[in-house]
């Protein structure tokens, strides 16, 4: 205690260092930031000693009118419609809760308003935790960044709740320069070129290339999110619309000529919004339009997988409805319409129902 009252006298009489003098608002709004929230305020004493342990000259008076100043300085950062510092002072004194410190008597200062709130910090942190497609080294840098904008205390609840949820991440270290790559050639038009991995079983399943590492050549279009995977939807060698997992591409790289356009990847550019309904897990076919018939328990598990936009929607009986849709008609619809067993059923086009008592005698054979 006799030392720190010795650096302030030190620093009052000018004396001691004050090189970083003009800081000193700096250092409190981080202060602020880092380590007070509404439960956890911090007196002005508490803020002008931690300014004088680096190095600054702050006496327990001017930590309030630092605290004004900071208020109003938010306001002009953050509100479009505040301009002026005579506008922000109107703000404040019209409504104090527009404040981003405050006080709470008789325990001090906290922040109140942050650039990122503590329930969307949380949101976003679970969305990098369970996304398949981050590895583990990235997570741990996104994370950290979000936590930037939160007290200590925030902090640690929200590891506690995103550690609850367990994930499988991605090994492959170039994802993220990868996407950088697909999306420049996608804002560019241009095609790409890639190498693309799968798994191969010898005594453990083992990474290894496609085409005995014959790269791929792609016109990029989309790239979209699904069951956590990261995917690009793309014009192939064959003029065919096809999905790949960004997550097992490697060696990305963007070329100096146009990408191809057929009337397929046109149609995709229009359709986006509604391509992920149709595509299930990823695997395409042939797009046609079905009828199938669900018991009503379903009816709020097919409307998500579905929607209600160019969908219809039909009562059969008390216990029954029909949906009519579009879908990319694969083994993955059919076995996702297994999944449903008895209570889901494929009414028409006569050309599916057969597809799918094929699909089922395949597997039937196998036992």
């Amino acid at each position: 205690m006799e030392e720190r009252e010795k650096d302030k006298e030190e620093l009052k009489d000018g004396s001691g260092r004050k090189e970083h003098q003009r800081m000193k608002h700096f250092l409190v709004y981080m202060y602020l930031l880092k380590y007070t929230d509404e439960e956890h305020p911090a007196k002005a004493e508490t803020i002008a000693n931690f300014l004088i342990e680096q190095g600054i000259y702050a006496e327990r008076r001017s930590i309030y009118k630092d605290i004004e100043e900071l208020n109003l300085a938010y306001l002009l950062m953050n509100d479009p419609d505040c301009f002026h510092i005579e506008d922000a002072q109107e703000m404040l004194d019209e409504d104090e809760e527009l404040a981003c410190i405050k006080y709470k008597h008789p325990k001090g200062f906290y922040m109140s308003r942050r650039p990122l709130d503590p329930e969307n910090a949380r949101l976003l942190a679970e969305c990098v935790y369970n996304a398949r497609f981050i590895p583990d080294s990235t997570e741990k840098i996104l994370l950290k960044d979000i936590g930037c904008f939160l007290s200590k205390y925030q902090k640690k609840n929200i590891k506690q709740e995103v550690y609850l949820v367990d994930r499988v991440a991605t090994n492959n270290k170039e994802i993220t320069f990868n996407v950088q790559e697909i999306n420049r050639a996608i804002k560019d038009k241009c095609a790409i070129t890639f190498k693309y991995l799968k798994y191969e079983i010898t005594y453990t399943p083992k990474e290894a290339e496609r085409r005995r590492g014959c790269g791929y050549k792609v016109s990029p279009y989309h790239v979209v999110i699904n069951g956590g995977n990261y995917y690009l939807l793309g014009l192939n060698e064959k003029q065919k619309i096809t999905t790949y997992r960004i997550d097992r591409m490697k060696h990305v790289k963007m070329l100096e000529e146009p990408r191809e356009e057929t009337e397929e990847s046109k149609e995709l550019m229009r359709d986006i919004k509604t391509y992920s309904k149709r595509v299930f897990s990823m695997y395409g076919g042939e797009r046609q339009t079905v009828e199938l018939r669900f018991i009503n328990l379903l009816l709020d598990t097919v409307i998500d997988r579905f929607g209600t936009v160019g969908t219809t929607y039909s009562k059969v009986d008390e216990n029954h409805f029909s949906v009519r849709t579009s879908v990319e008609v694969s083994e993955q619809f059919f076995a996702w319409v297994c999944s449903f067993g008895k209570r889901a059923k494929i009414v028409r086009p006569e050309s599916v129902v057969k597809q799918f008592k094929e699909y089922l005698e395949k597997i039937y054979g196998m036992y």
